[in-house]
């Protein structure tokens, strides 16, 4: 899978949660809470989103594998 740009749905959806469709990349719902953007995405016709919360703000991560 190639690298997804979602630095336009971080600007538009900081801090809230978000439901996508499987693409990774349509927002279908948000909300404050995971039940909010769950049943945005439901009532829009998609049943199965995927859900995740986007942060308030980025932070740099360095990670290691051994």
């Amino acid at each position: 899978m190639n690298p997804l740009d979602w630095t336009g749905i971080f600007r538009t959806h900081r801090g809230k949660w978000l439901a996508l469709k499987s693409d990774h990349q349509t927002v279908v719902g948000t909300g404050n809470t995971l039940k909010a953007a769950k049943d945005a995405a439901a009532k829009k016709g998609c049943s199965d989103p995927i859900l995740t919360r986007m942060p308030s703000t980025l932070r740099n991560f360095i990670g290691s594998l051994r």
